[in-house]
């Protein structure tokens, strides 16, 4: 039941994080993905992780623009939210294809 609950909570964090870039004053310049493209990224990879679906390149995609010092980092800087959804994308989705 971990993954569930690990799952739920990715979920709610999502949640988060795209709200968090609607914000206008967020700025893509350093960033290697644009607002609206990390937009539609979390957005349809929320979907998929509820639906149960989200296929491993995008979430490794995912995992990437949420890595220390990568997308989310350059354009929100809310490293604790940007941390927290990286580990949780690497525990659920990452982590157990490479163990397998």
């Amino acid at each position: 039941m971990a993954n569930l609950s690990q799952t739920n909570q990715l979920l709610a964090l999502l949640r988060d994080a795209e709200q968090r870039l609607l914000s206008p004053s967020i700025d893509d310049t350093w960033s290697c993905l644009s607002r609206d493209q990390f937009i539609t990224l979390v957005s349809t990879s929320r979907v998929e992780i509820a639906e149960g679906n989200l296929a491993r390149p995008k979430a490794e995609e995912l995992w990437h623009a949420f890595a220390p010092t990568c997308d989310w980092d350059d354009m929100v800087g809310d490293v604790e939210l940007g941390n927290a959804i990286f580990e949780l994308i690497e525990a659920l989705y990452v982590r157990p294809a490479a163990s397998s």
